[in-house]
């Protein structure tokens, strides 16, 4: 009978310590926009006045050809895309989860993107004013999502939050934003759910064996009494 008390015991304090856990995490998750998280994220911030769409100069034709030397047999299926981009006017042929960008009006490929090229669509994403520390490249990147992206730009900034930028380094476009606050609560979010240690979510059932063991012990100790 004692044993099963200290069992019991131990059973709701485990128990209180996972739901308390998962109740402050999640108030902070649902009244973040309210509390720390800006409405901004992977938007952009500081657009750059791009030439008109109409004064491409490369034809779609040209530009299919041109894209057709990075997608090879794929440009086929390829969707081709006009577009402003950084303060230039590009197309953007994409043939599944493969781009490639083609300047409009001098026909050169930008991809992939260089450490210029690079630093210049990010700005776009970082905070007014942010003076750029250092762009680096990777060979990949694995998001919060756990699945991993082919190589990347990260692009950081000297500012009040410490905001880096992850670009795509074929097609542009932004993978992931980082400052303190989104830092934060990507950190809440991964609490929430106890996505550590690889698991795989897995440790979310922790919360359910310590509360079947309370009702267990709970009705042995119902029955012995």
């Amino acid at each position: 009978m004692r044993r099963m008390r200290q069992l019991h015991r131990w059973a709701g304090l485990g128990g209180a310590g996972f739901l308390l856990l998962t109740g402050l995490t999640g108030l902070l998750w649902a009244n973040a926009p309210r509390l720390y998280w800006k409405d901004d994220y992977k938007k952009i911030k500081a657009p750059v006045v791009a030439p008109p769409l109409e004064s491409a100069r490369i034809d779609m034709r040209r530009a299919l050809a041109m894209a057709q030397q990075q997608l090879g047999s794929e440009v086929a299926a390829a969707v081709l895309t006009l577009k402003s981009e950084a303060g230039r006017l590009v197309y953007e042929a994409q043939a599944g989860k493969r781009s490639v960008l083609i300047d409009a009006l001098t026909g050169r490929s930008l991809s992939p993107l260089t450490e210029e090229d690079a630093s210049r669509f990010a700005d776009q994403y970082a905070p007014k004013g942010a003076s750029r520390l250092i762009a680096r490249h990777e060979s990949s990147f694995t998001g919060r999502d756990g699945r991993k992206r082919g190589p990347v730009w990260v692009v950081t900034y000297r500012d009040k939050g410490g905001t880096e930028i992850v670009l795509d380094e074929m097609s542009g476009q932004i993978i992931e934003e980082f400052d303190s606050s989104r830092r934060f609560h990507f950190w809440v979010m991964r609490l929430h759910k106890l996505d550590f240690f690889h698991t795989d979510r897995m440790l979310t059932a922790n919360p359910g064996l310590f509360l079947l063991g309370l009702v267990i012990t709970g009705m042995r100790l119902w029955l012995q009494a």
